[in-house]
């Protein structure tokens, strides 16, 4: 995540900070091996992509088209997600999942795109 997130503090990423982020979340990984090279994480309760990560070496392989179709598998209605304002590679790829965007949050200490599918 740290990868992902380079203006955290290291403290940010931790398993302990990870699992609290994520508690009463879905996860679903993207193994190679013994190794996760994604994940996505799921909050059903809205339904909510919270986290999708792929690590760079594995981006445009279908590993993050392929995790966000098992999150969202079998969902009745909307999904929706948030991404950062100056993540525009994001913001390419969930439109190209067909994502729409319906809301931003500018004045958020992370300003950030609402998609929804």
């Amino acid at each position: 995540m740290q990868e992902t997130f380079p203006e955290d503090g290291p403290a940010t990423h931790t398993a302990g900070a990870f699992a609290r982020h994520t508690a009463g979340e879905t996860i679903w990984v993207a193994e190679n091996g013994r190794d996760i090279v994604g994940l996505v994480t799921f909050w059903p309760a809205e339904p909510f992509i919270h986290f999708l990560l792929v690590l760079p070496p594995w981006r445009r392989r279908g590993i993050g088209a392929a995790l966000m179709k098992a999150a969202t598998r079998g969902v009745e209605g909307s999904v929706d997600l948030k991404c950062r304002i100056d993540n525009e590679m994001a913001q390419r790829f969930y439109e190209a999942l067909g994502w729409r965007e319906v809301g931003r949050d500018l004045d958020s200490p992370e300003p950030f795109i609402r998609y929804r599918q």
